[in-house]
């Protein structure tokens, strides 16, 4: 079946993220109220509430999001649902400290809070993630007002923990086949890198082959190229992951993520192939220059030449 784009393009979509679980239920209704004098028409749900969704192991609890969405349809509110994959619940990084992001500078890995701080080459992150989207796409199922789906938030950010170094491993012989080739495409022969085996490659940092001056200069260029792109396919997977089981529920309704401003970290043009609709986030400040919006706005209409949503 087609994605219907005519749930999201029929007319001018006026809103944003609304989270109601911060606040008194008792505000709900007043926020409403002023919503709709505001001439709001859509409301993006459930963007970090993955702790609330799923207090415990394997324990689902939508009671609160599903009087949210009952507010939000007694209100006339068109609604995108977010995944709320995007922010870790305290008591997974806890019980499975291998779900959280290893810095790339420190190898600390990622503790408990913040955002942006889940690894996409976790096998337990993906499990998780895949069960929470499951369960939540099966339990709306039905909801006419539901327009779109929003899945995580604003991929950014990169892991270098033993998941993400295997994984970046398995890619490059994906890529080069043999050593041969991966030493001549990254000129190893500087410096004395050449490789001998798969297992000696490791995701670039300032413990091999990132200096912390100059910006961060690499060694080997090539290879922090190839892992920027290993990166973006990462976590691509992971939204492709989101994305298939959203589709098993909802069979036309259009599914993207909020892509941000000039993310060079990531390949937007192959993203690109796998959104429904672009949507992307803007950041302007007081000395922002109009300049510098409207070749944001050029980027994001050019990655499928028709209208994007302003996150």
């Amino acid at each position: 079946m087609a994605v219907n784009l005519q749930k999201i393009y029929s007319h001018f979509m006026f809103g944003g993220d609304y989270n109601p679980e911060q606040w008194p239920e008792d505000t709900w209704q007043h926020d409403m109220d002023m919503l709709k004098d505001a001439h709001i028409n859509e409301l993006t749900l459930n963007v970090f509430s993955w702790g609330l969704l799923e207090p415990s192991e394997g324990h689902y609890d939508f009671s609160l999001l599903d009087k949210v969405v009952a507010l939000a349809e007694k209100n006339g509110m068109q609604i995108i649902m977010a995944t709320s994959t995007a922010a870790l619940p305290f008591w997974m990084v806890k019980k499975y400290p291998d779900v959280g992001r290893v810095d790339p500078n420190t190898h600390v890995r990622q503790g408990p809070g913040k955002r942006h701080n889940f690894c996409p080459n976790s096998p337990t992150y993906l499990k998780f993630a895949h069960d929470l989207v499951d369960h939540l796409a099966a339990h709306f199922v039905g909801h006419d007002s539901i327009v779109a789906w929003h899945v995580n938030n604003e991929y950014g950010g990169y892991c270098y923990c033993e998941h993400c170094t295997k994984a970046y491993q398995e890619w490059l012989q994906k890529k080069y086949k043999t050593l041969d080739r991966l030493n001549q495409a990254w000129n190893t022969a500087y410096w004395s890198h050449t490789v001998t085996d798969w297992s000696q490659i490791e995701p670039p940092t300032v413990n091999n082959d990132i200096y912390p001056w100059n910006g961060g200069m690499a060694i080997l260029m090539a290879d922090t190229m190839d892992f920027h792109r290993f990166m973006s396919d990462s976590f691509l997977n992971e939204y492709r992951m989101e994305y298939d089981t959203i589709r098993k529920y909802f069979a036309d309704t259009p599914i993207f993520t909020n892509l941000v401003q000039f993310n060079d970290g990531f390949d937007y043009h192959k993203w690109a192939q796998y959104q429904d609709v672009i949507a992307w986030d803007e950041y302007p400040k007081y000395n922002t220059s109009g300049f510098e919006t409207g070749m944001e706005h050029d980027l994001y209409y050019g990655l499928k030449r028709r209208p994007f949503l302003l996150i």
